[in-house]
C-alpha cells in the first residue's frame, strides 16, 4: 500500500514531493500500477482511465487525478488529503470513510456516489456534481460546495459547520438533522428539501429558495433567513433571535414555532395568526414540546394537550391555513346512514367524524386535514368523494364516543 517518508517496515520509500510542471502525467492502466509509481515518487496521473480500480484503503496524499476517469473505482477508507481530483468523473464511485481533507473536487462528477462518513473538512468542491450522492454522516466543515449539485442527495447528519453552499442546489436534498451552524446557503435553491431537525444557527439563507422545504423542529437561532418560504413546515423550529425581515412565509406552517424579542419577523406578518410561542411560554410545561409531537405525531395535539394554543383558535387556524371549512360537532346530529358508511374502528384510528352524505361526496370531519393518509383511507372505504372539513381534537374524541359508542377494552 502506497505511504509516504520511511516506512513503518524500515524500508525506505520515496519521500512525497509535488507534481513537476515539467513531469507528465502518467497513465496508470491498473491499481496496482498506479500505487508503484505513487510510491516511486510520481503524483501527477491526470486523465488516467482507471474506472472500476479498487485504491481501498490507499494512501495518496497530494495525489493529481485531475480529468481522471474513475467511475465506480473503490476508494473505501482511502486517504486523498490535498488530493486533486478536479474535473474528475467519480460516478457511482465508493467513497466511503476516506480521508479527503482539503481536496480539489472541483467540477468533479459525484452521481450516486457513496461518501457517507467521509472526511472531506476544507475540500473545494465548487460546482460539482453530487445528486443522487451519499453522504451520511460526512463531515464537510468549512468546505466550499458553492454551485455544487446537491439534488436528491442523502447528508443526513452530516457536519457542514462554516460551509459555503453559496447557490448551491439542494432541489429534493435529505438534510435531516445535519448541523450547518454558520454555514452560508444565500442563493441556494432548496426547493421541497428535508431540513428537519437540521442545526441552521447563525447560517445566512438569505436569498434561498425553500419553497415546500421541511425545517420542522430545525435551529435557527440567530439565523439570517431572508428566503422564499412558501408553503415551508417551520412547525416547532426555533427562531428566537433570527431575522426574517425579508422572507416570504406565505402559507408557511409555523405552529408551536418559537421567537422571542430578538426575532425579527416581514413588516406585515400577524404572529398572532401563527399559533407560535414566545421564549418563555414553554415555562408553563416542562416537558419541550417536541417530546410531544414526535410521540404522537399529529397537528395540534402537543400545543393544544399542553395549553399552548386553545383548541378554536387551532381549529381557526388550520381552517384559514389550509382553506377547509372548520365546524362546530356540538351542532351537528348525524344519522345513522352516514354513521355506518365509516367502521368504527376506522373511523377511531383516522381520528375522523362522517358528517353528511350528498350524493357521490361524503363530508368528513378530520382533527388533522393534512393527513393525507387518512383521506384516501376514506375514499377507499366509501368510494364516494370525500370533503373534508376539520374540528378540534377533542371534539373528535367526544364525537367518537357520542357516535360510534365509548371505546372499550379489548
Amino acid at each position: 500500500m502506497a505511504r509516504t517518508g520511511d516506512d513503518e517496515g524500515g524500508g525506505t520509500r520515496h519521500p512525497y514531493r509535488d507534481p513537476s510542471p515539467h513531469e507528465p502525467a502518467l497513465r496508470p492502466t491498473s491499481a496496482a500500477e498506479l500505487v508503484r509509481l505513487y510510491d516511486e515518487g510520481h503524483r501527477d496521473f491526470s486523465g488516467a482511465q482507471l474506472s472500476g480500480a479498487d485504491l481501498s484503503r490507499a494512501h495518496l496524499q497530494g495525489i493529481v487525478l485531475r480529468d481522471a476517469k474513475l467511475r465506480r473505482a473503490r476508494f473505501s477508507r482511502a486517504t486523498l488529503k490535498a488530493a486533486d481530483l478536479s474535473g474528475a468523473d467519480l460516478l457511482g464511485a465508493e467513497l466511503r470513510g476516506v480521508n479527503a481533507l482539503d481536496a480539489r473536487l472541483h467540477r468533479a462528477t459525484l452521481q450516486c456516489a457513496r461518501l457517507s462518513q467521509a472526511r472531506l473538512v476544507g475540500a473545494d468542491a465548487q460546482e460539482a456534481d453530487l445528486s443522487g450522492g451519499e453522504l451520511d454522516g460526512a463531515d464537510l466543515t468549512w468546505a466550499n460546495l458553492s454551485a455544487t449539485k446537491l439534488v436528491d442527495a442523502i447528508v443526513r447528519r452530516a457536519k457542514l459547520v462554516g460551509a459555503r453552499l453559496y447557490q448551491a442546489e439542494l432541489v429534493d436534498a435529505n438534510l435531516e438533522a445535519a448541523d450547518l451552524r454558520k454555514a452560508s446557503l444565500e442563493g441556494a435553491l432548496a426547493v421541497e428539501a428535508n431540513l428537519e431537525g437540521a442545526t441552521l444557527a447563525k447560517a445566512n439563507l438569505d436569498g434561498a429558495n425553500l419553497r415546500k422545504a421541511c425545517l420542522a423542529r430545525a435551529d435557527l437561532r440567530g439565523a439570517r433567513v431572508g428566503a422564499c418560504l412558501v408553503a415551508a413546515d417551520l412547525r416547532e423550529a426555533d427562531l428566537r433571535e433570527a431575522d426574517l425581515r425579508e422572507a416570504d412565509l406565505w402559507m408557511a406552517k409555523l405552529q408551536c414555532a418559537v421567537y422571542d424579542d430578538a426575532t425579527r419577523f416581514p413588516r406585515t406578518f400577524d404572529v398572532a395568526a401563527h399559533s407560535m410561542i414566545r421564549e418563555g411560554e414553554r415555562a408553563r410545561d416542562a416537558r419541550p414540546i417536541e417530546v410531544e409531537a414526535q410521540r404522537e405525531g399529529r397537528i395540534g395535539y402537543s400545543p393544544t394537550k399542553l395549553g399552548y394554543v386553545a383548541e378554536a383558535d387551532l381549529v381557526g387556524f388550520l381552517s384559514k391555513q389550509y382553506g377547509v371549512p372548520a365546524i362546530n360537532l356540538g351542532a351537528f346530529d348525524v344519522d345513522d346512514n352516514v354513521l355506518e358508511l365509516i367502521p368504527a374502528d376506522l373511523a377511531r384510528r383516522c381520528r375522523c367524524i362522517p358528517i353528511n352524505r350528498a350524493g357521490a361526496s361524503l363530508v368528513v370531519a378530520f382533527a388533522d386535514p393534512t393527513d393525507k393518509t387518512a383521506i384516501e383511507a376514506m375514499k377507499a372505504a366509501t368510494g364516494l368523494n370525500v370533503e373534508v372539513v376539520v374540528a378540534g381534537e377533542a371534539a373528535i374524541a367526544a364525537g367518537l364516543d357520542k357516535w360510534y359508542g365509548e371505546e372499550t377494552d379489548p
